[in-house]
């Protein structure tokens, strides 16, 4: 089926209904008087969408009832023409609506290349192993996975206690206790999968959330022990910080030195932070904790970032 005949078929369901409720809500989210945005300029620029079709006034309109229906604040006043928000949307609400809008307007061909070998390997049992893990989660049902890790061409088998699924550094990974490794909580790669089994037996976890697991952790790492580090750095390479740490939960202190800062964070994953670090080129230095400090003089005594 070529693109055309996709996109035909996909701008008649309920689908591209939501998505395209998705973009009246972005449009009006920071509506100014310039842009007025109303029923007809909404449908304009909608109509500009490669696979929505005739998109007129009334379509805009039903989209915008069904968004006030699920309680979203759109303001639409008697006699008035411009569509607004009651309120602005708090920054919780923003982060649940982001990922869902990311996939309408960005090319999709990093998640689609993030799913290949995986589609390659299990072809219509791709969607099937992932939502008999999450309904496994939700059961509270061990099950056993057959697993190929980094190191062995050979699968090994793996009692888990699943909890959730997350997309993590351009891949899909699965959270899980691992029973049959020592109980701790680990990180299996959804490209790595081979199958997997549905016990009979019940687990009686307590799951944490997906931020709660992973709030330590600079990349898909998870680790019982955790380390203060401190680091030094220019102040004109704080927005770059922020951008490489920002979700640890950074704490910013001035320097004694001028021109410079201090940053402090928790984290269990040291060899992640050394490499951030390594990129720097030597603006920015590990002051704690020492096992830090040792892991970076290795980095730079060997060049073995990698």
């Amino acid at each position: 089926m070529n693109q055309g005949k996709i996109e035909k078929k996909v701008s008649g369901t309920e689908f591209s209904i939501f998505m395209r409720q998705l973009h009246i809500l972005a449009l009006v989210q920071h509506s100014t008087a310039s842009e007025y945005m109303n029923y007809r300029s909404m449908a304009d620029l909608l109509d500009l969408v490669p696979w929505d079709e005739n998109i007129d006034s009334k379509k805009i309109g039903r989209c915008v009832e069904k968004l006030k229906e699920m309680g979203f604040p759109v303001h639409t006043g008697k006699g008035e023409q411009r569509v607004m928000l009651d309120r602005e949307l708090g920054a919780d609400e923003m982060l649940e609506i982001l990922p869902y809008y990311l996939n309408v307007v960005t090319d999709t061909v990093g998640i689609r290349d993030c799913f290949k070998s995986y589609v390659e390997n299990h072809g219509s049992r791709s969607l099937w192993i992932m939502a008999r893990i999450y309904f496994a989660s939700l059961e509270k049902k061990r099950i056993k996975l057959s697993y190929r890790s980094v190191n062995n061409n050979v699968p090994d088998t793996y009692i888990l206690n699943p909890y959730r699924w997350i997309y993590r550094d351009n891949a899909v990974y699965l959270i899980a206790k691992n029973i049959s490794r020592g109980d701790n909580v680990s990180l299996f790669r959804l490209n790595r999968i081979r199958d997997v089994d549905i016990t009979d037996d019940r687990f009686e976890d307590d799951i944490p959330s997906a931020y709660e697991l992973l709030k330590h952790s600079m990349g898909s790492f998870i680790n019982n022990r955790y380390y203060n580090v401190k680091l030094m750095f220019r102040f004109e390479d704080k927005e770059r910080i922020e951008e490489d740490f920002g979700h640890l939960e950074l704490m910013f202190a001035d320097s004694h030195s001028d021109g410079y800062g201090e940053v402090t964070f928790t984290v269990c994953d040291l060899i992640n932070v050394c490499k951030a670090v390594f990129s720097y080129c030597g603006r920015v230095e590990i002051i704690d904790p020492p096992e830090a400090v040792s892991e970076m003089k290795r980095m730079i005594e060997g060049n073995n970032i990698y």
